[in-house]
């Protein structure tokens, strides 16, 4: 066998182990694989959403931690609400409730607030591709304290193409995000940042597994401030990351996972792996 006929063989061979795991599945009630969920919530129903995360950046040192998600696909994490109000129409609110960081290098202050919120609308002009605007207190504001941030837009194109029904999606979104803050922190109140990721979501019965990779580019202000210390959240030149999530869907609505991500992976400073977070989230779909 060459491997012009391998590889057709064993994307059968593991589409047929998908199938008949889901098979065994679906001879009770049946859980909404994650490989095969659209691109908007569906019309008439929502999922409500659950994260913490906790952030460690050795090189710094510092650390962060706050009812939020860190890992890279999840754009609004902490509190979120989604709900299908049309046909390929969604509606969507998030909002951080709490948010901790302590910096131990240049005395800067403890930082325990509120982190903002979000507010979203997602329209699908075609199954695998939709328009999205958010607008609310983005994380991407150029500002160490939550309390300082005013309001960010933010622009997507989210993509899920779903390759297997029930076996495997790919998943990608370019984003434009403007923000603007009550100071002047990393040398500018207005901030111009560029977000994409892509990556694979593959579903065996109940268990999924996700992995994304992606990059953050801040175009302006490029200057990291006075300090001339690089701050971990707000990188100044283009920042990688790479991250795994491991989750399990139960047939009664819920999903739990697990992620871990590398947050930047082309530091200014410091070594690749300094930058690091673990996600862990719940959400219930209704």
């Amino acid at each position: 066998m060459t491997w012009k006929t391998a590889c057709p063989a064993g994307v059968a061979a593991i589409q047929l182990v998908g199938m008949a795991l889901a098979g065994t599945a679906l001879a009770g009630q049946p859980p909404s694989y994650q490989a095969s969920r659209p691109v908007v919530v569906p019309v008439g129903s929502g999922r409500l959403d659950l994260d913490a995360t906790l952030c460690f950046w050795s090189s710094a040192p510092a650390w962060h931690a706050a009812v939020d998600s860190g890992y890279r696909a999840d754009r609004y994490g902490g509190v979120a609400l989604s709900y299908g109000v049309a046909d390929r129409l969604e509606l969507g609110l998030a909002l951080v409730p709490y948010t901790y960081r302590e910096d131990r290098v240049g005395g800067a202050p403890k930082v325990s607030a509120f982190g903002g919120g979000s507010i979203w609308v997602r329209w699908a002009f075609i199954d695998q591709l939709a328009l999205e605007v958010g607008v609310g207190a983005t994380p991407a504001t150029p500002s160490e304290d939550p309390r300082d941030q005013k309001a960010g837009v933010r622009v997507a194109l989210p993509v899920v193409w779903i390759l297997s029904p029930g076996l495997l999606a790919f998943h990608a979104r370019p984003d434009l995000v403007t923000g603007f803050a009550a100071d002047t922190f990393n040398g500018g109140s207005v901030l111009l940042k560029f977000d994409f990721d892509a990556g694979f979501l593959l579903s065996l019965a109940n268990a999924y597994l996700d992995v994304t990779a992606g990059v953050a580019v801040q175009a302006w202000p490029r200057d990291p401030g006075p300090t001339g210390r690089e701050d971990p959240l707000h990188p100044t030149r283009p920042a990688a990351t790479f991250g795994l999530k491991l989750g399990w869907n139960f047939p009664e609505g819920w999903d739990l996972f697990a992620a871990f991500q590398f947050d930047n992976l082309t530091p200014a400073t410091g070594g690749r792996t300094d930058q690091t977070n673990l996600t862990v989230g719940t959400s219930y779909r209704f």
